[in-house]
């Protein structure tokens, strides 16, 4: 069952998706080479991979908001790419 019906649905929903990214930002682990772990919010001890070099992520979430991606907009970001994102605004070690 999709979660979104359209890709405008999907991105109606970011400012959430991008605060819950914010949330984990101090949670993100640096793998090196452009990989970072962060946390699940829904599996306790489970942690998603995400790759910033192609920016994409394993997550279901991250599959579910480009499901309709078309390849001539850039991908959707989920929550664990956001709390990347957010982890080097605040001057997390790389």
């Amino acid at each position: 069952m999709r979660l979104y019906k359209t890709r405008e649905a999907a991105l109606a929903g970011l400012e959430r998706v991008r605060q819950r990214g914010a949330d984990l930002a101090n949670a993100v682990v640096s793998l090196g080479d452009g990989k970072y772990a962060t946390p699940s919010t829904s599996e306790p001890g489970k942690t998603w991979i995400v790759d910033m070099h192609r920016e994409v992520c394993g997550c279901p979430s991250y599959r579910e908001l480009n499901q309709f991606q078309d390849h001539k907009r850039p991908p959707i970001r989920c929550k664990h790419i956001w709390s990347v994102v957010y982890w080097k605004q605040r001057g997390g070690v790389v």
